[in-house]
């Protein structure tokens, strides 16, 4: 936990001092105050990226790492990425922040997709709209409906991600705000169809007719499939931000991108070397697949970076490692059970920007860690009932002493209000469970020999947050809600 060092400046009176330090050093908002852009690149592991940078094939995050601090960023159990990136986004724990699965059961009891209802704390883009900063989110689990904040949210219901089909399969109501931003997301997202064969050749060894369309079998028909939705997510969120750059510059600005994980669990198999269970023939076509998916994000990055300005501090993020060795399962082992099993705890964050040392190792930091130093690049103070700390080991000590780390007790001193959630589209929520299935998230069998849920909660919900439980020594509130 976070511990007070100090006098603790009301939140109000901390912002209020801040604008007029910056008016006091003759510097117009544009700038001076810094921005602050959050790149989460799911399952980024250094042992994957870290031999592609020094090889010259991911040169934008070679760049970032080399000129900035760069770190393990240690994830926490479940390794599930709509709990880990809502704790990267709050600072707080599921138990704390709420979101501990992909689904949740609705009223009539179907399953539909976690969403900003299940949240029940203030994100980043909460905080800094309620500072009178603006914020642009983009992508981000659990964002469904977008919130009203002081600038533009994507939700996660726009593009496929979280392993489902919405798109231009779905209509619901709320994925963007403001609502007319939807249509220049529709503008953008090229769909499946708009993924051409030459883009996933450098992927997959098939001829190009077979690429473009569902390949010569049900491994090829599944592989294609997402890797094109996955891409045409990928490419969609980037030129929107790219556009939206052009036209306003939030003071914050957090974009996912879902693919790297995608990827990794549909062809980490195939990887060299080559394992001795995998066909021949599969592992020609795939065995490039991870590698070349890491150079097309990296090549798309750096057209985002294009858009940076001299005070834009770049924090990439990932929610836990992936398990890329020899220890690689079998694709028939996946189970609910072992949903998160390929995760592996060791993700990676670099902190590139102004006040950042060069070379700089950072050191004991984990997902938790991130919302606190990203408010402390923001400028205002980190909340105490955050499960993290600011990653000082990035900053330089001259800019740690001129601004130092202020603290306030919380963020959660009134209730966070949110607009009425709109009808959920059931044929997309039927898609992203189907497409969870086909991943091995949710399981297809029975449950009647597992212990009941907890009231309120489906079957993973409650095992995963007694595991959360479990993780902060809280054996004794697990043991009840398994009860």
């Amino acid at each position: 936990m976070f511990t007070s060092r100090g006098f603790r400046p009301p939140h109000a009176v901390f912002v209020f001092l801040s604008f007029l330090v910056l008016m006091a050093a003759g510097c117009s908002r544009e700038s001076s105050r810094p921005e602050v852009w959050i790149i989460g690149l799911d399952a980024a592991d250094w042992d994957l990226i870290g031999p592609l940078m020094d090889q010259g094939r991911l040169p934008h995050l070679a760049s970032l790492r080399d000129g900035g601090a760069h770190g393990i960023l240690l994830s926490d159990e479940p390794m599930l990425s709509p709990v880990v990136w809502n704790s990267i986004a709050t600072g707080k724990t599921a138990d704390q922040h709420g979101v501990t699965w992909f689904m949740t059961d609705a009223p009539d009891g179907s399953k539909v997709p976690v969403g900003t209802a299940d949240r029940k704390v203030r994100a980043l883009w909460n905080i800094a709209s309620e500072a009178g900063l603006t914020s642009g989110v983009v992508g981000w689990w659990a964002t469904w409906p977008a919130e009203p904040i002081a600038g533009f949210m994507v939700s996660d219901d726009v593009g496929w991600h979280g392993f489902g089909i919405t798109g231009s399969g779905a209509h619901d109501a709320g994925k963007t705000h403001p609502s007319e931003l939807m249509a220049d997301v529709m503008r953008l997202l090229p769909g499946e169809e708009g993924i051409a064969p030459e883009a996933l050749a450098p992927l997959i060894d098939l001829p190009l007719d077979e690429l473009a369309g569902t390949g010569p079998d049900s491994t090829a028909a599944k592989i294609l499939t997402n890797l094109r939705q996955a891409m045409s997510t990928t490419m969609a969120y980037t030129d929107l931000v790219i556009e939206r750059l052009d036209e306003e510059r939030p003071d914050l600005l957090a974009v996912y991108y879902e693919g790297t994980d995608t990827v990794a669990h549909l062809c980490g198999r195939f990887m060299p070397p080559k394992l001795s269970w995998v066909p021949d023939r599969d592992f020609a076509r795939y065995r490039d697949a991870v590698f070349a998916y890491w150079e097309w994000q990296d090549a798309l990055l750096g057209k985002l970076l294009e858009q940076r300005g001299p005070q834009t501090l770049v924090v990439v993020v990932s929610d836990h490692g992936f398990r890329l060795g020899p220890e690689r399962r079998r694709e028939d082992e996946f189970s609910i059970e072992t949903a998160d099993a390929d995760h592996m705890p060791d993700g990676v964050v670099i902190i590139n920007g102004p006040g950042v040392v060069p070379g700089a190792r950072i050191t004991g930091a984990d997902v938790y860690d991130v919302a606190p130093t990203v408010l402390y690049a923001l400028g205002l103070p980190v909340a105490e009932d955050m499960h993290g700390r600011v990653l000082t080991d990035a900053f330089a000590p001259a800019r740690l002493d001129e601004f130092p780390v202020a603290l306030v007790p919380t963020y959660e001193t009134s209730p966070l209000v949110r607009e009425a959630a709109p009808r959920r589209d059931l044929e997309a929520v039927a898609g992203r469970e189907k497409m969870l299935r086909s991943l091995g998230y949710l399981s297809g069998g029975s449950t009647q020999d597992v212990p009941p849920a907890a009231e309120g909660m489906s079957l993973e919900q409650t095992v995963n947050l007694a595991t959360v439980l479990m993780h902060q020594d809280k054996a004794a509130d697990a043991a009840v809600l398994l009860e």
